[in-house]
Parts: structure tokens; C-alpha cells; sequence
């Protein structure tokens, strides 16, 4: 699988940079005013940003790896292809080394089972929140997904640890553990979106893939 970006990729990965710049002010203003109905602050916006920053990592990836992500190339050629049938998902964040200090936007703030980890070279699943997309479909980066909130069901079981085989013949929703049934998707161009579970098949469904591996940390 080949990821193909034009000459005005990293034109749009500066847009990209900038837009999660902006957020990030706006992310900050929102933890200095205080909190209208209690002291806890939502962690939407926060969880939304670090997706962000997902997305930016692996766009700088594949353009200094002609335009390949790291789970679609196998290990002896210096990817991480191999670990999805190891059911481990941290060695395809530790290939995000544009960033040294990553590993903090990589748990939600309402994901009370991980803890973030100092550096990236201590990274293990249990500091990671969100899930990874293996067989990524390029025809669409607007439309396909490329992260997302680990606390995912498939027809009624909740996903666990290791890499889950989706179909679209399948209920695919949100547990209630982190955003109270919701959830946060990203997507290939680096954009990210809240779903309700009702609309989650349809994100799923409209990527054009009959089946798809889900790396679950």
C-alpha cells in the first residue's frame, strides 16, 4: 500500500501546523478560564488536539518515507508491519521521532487506565489511548481513518488489547468508559471529529473497505 502526496503536501502539512497551533491556544485559554458548573475541565478538545498531533507525525513519516506509513512496511525494511501480528501497537508511535516529547499527547485526559510515559523509548500500549488504522485507504485522506478512541465494541463486545479484524457487516459503537459513549475519530488529512455511536458505522462503512485491521493498544 503506497501513500501518494503531491508537491503541495507539504504546503498542506504547514496548513496542518498552523491549524493545530491555533488549537492549541484556544485548548490553553479554555484550561486558564475557569470551568462554568464545576472544576473539571472537558477533555474533548484536549483528546481532539492529541489526535492532531497523531496525524501530523504520521504524515511526516510517510513524506520522508516515500510516502509509506510504518504498519505497511514490514520490519526488515525499518517499519513495523510485523507487530500487528505481535498484538502491540507502541512500536508504530516510537517511529513518530519528529517530536521528542509525542508521547504526551498520546493518552486521553479521560482515559483513567493509561498513564503518559516520559520519552517515546519507554513507550509500551499501556501508554496509549488511541487506536491505529493498518490498511488505511488513501483515495479519500478527508474520509479515511487513520486513529481513534481505543473504547470501541464490535457487535456488542468490547475490543480489546491487541489488532481487531473489522467488517462492515459489523455493529461497531463506542463503550461509555471515556467520552460517555462517544468518541474522537482521525483522519488521514489530519483532521479529527466527535461521532456518536450511530454515526461510527457510517465513518467506517464509507472508507470503501470490506475489511480492515484496527492495532488496539
Amino acid at each position: 500500500m503506497k501513500m501518494h502526496f503531491s508537491e503541495n503536501a507539504k504546503r498542506g502539512l504547514t496548513l496542518i501546523e498552523a491549524l493545530v497551533v491555533i488549537a492549541c491556544v484556544a485548548i490553553l485559554i479554555a484550561m486558564i478560564l475557569p470551568s462554568m458548573g464545576g472544576s473539571s475541565r472537558p477533555t474533548g478538545p484536549r483528546c481532539m488536539n492529541n489526535q492532531k498531533q497523531v496525524a501530523i507525525g504520521f504524515l511526516i513519516y510517510a513524506e520522508d518515507n516515500h510516502g509509506k506509513l510504518p504498519f505497511s512496511i514490514p520490519v526488515s525494511s525499518g517499519g513495523t508491519r510485523d507487530y500487528l501480528d505481535r498484538n502491540q501497537t507502541f512500536p508504530h508511535y516510537q517511529k513518530l521521532t519528529y517530536d521528542t516529547n509525542l508521547s504526551r499527547f498520546l493518552v486521553c485526559p479521560a482515559d483513567k487506565q493509561r498513564k503518559p510515559t516520559a520519552s517515546l523509548q519507554t513507550l509500551t500500549d499501556a501508554n496509549i489511548s488511541y487506536f491505529l488504522n493498518a490498511d488505511i485507504s488513501t483515495n479519500n485522506p478527508a474520509q479515511s481513518i487513520l486513529s481513534g478512541d481505543r473504547d470501541l465494541q464490535a457487535d456488542g463486545k468490547p475490543a480489546h488489547h491487541g489488532t481487531l479484524l473489522l467488517n462492515t457487516n459489523m455493529d461497531i459503537a463506542w463503550t461509555p468508559e471515556l467520552h460517555a459513549g462517544r468518541g474522537l475519530v482521525g483522519f488521514v488529512d489530519g483532521h479529527v471529529e466527535f461521532s456518536q455511536s450511530s454515526h461510527l458505522n457510517f465513518l467506517i462503512v464509507r472508507q470503501g473497505l470490506s475489511a480492515f485491521h484496527l492495532s488496539v493498544p
